[in-house]
């Protein structure tokens, strides 16, 4: 995630910078998937920390939605 708004910053328009935004958006989702996906499987003992790194995911995909917004994607 972090590594695409990296990249996307260097990039000479705000319509292009808005599609790195786009691809953050999408792999946060994926590693909210796969820490569901752990949960289900039973790949985790704690809990807890799932949960926690469940909902850091939420909020960050929620400031990254914002942030795609506010530049028009």
């Amino acid at each position: 995630m972090p590594l695409n708004i990296s990249e996307g910053a260097g990039c000479s328009t705000d319509k292009e910078f808005s599609r790195f935004i786009g691809y953050s958006y999408r792999s946060v989702n994926e590693v909210l998937t796969c820490l569901e996906l752990n949960a289900e499987l039973k790949l985790v003992k704690d809990r807890i920390e799932t949960e926690d790194l469940t909902n850091e995911g939420i909020a960050l995909s929620k400031m990254i939605y914002s942030f795609s917004r506010k530049l028009g994607a």
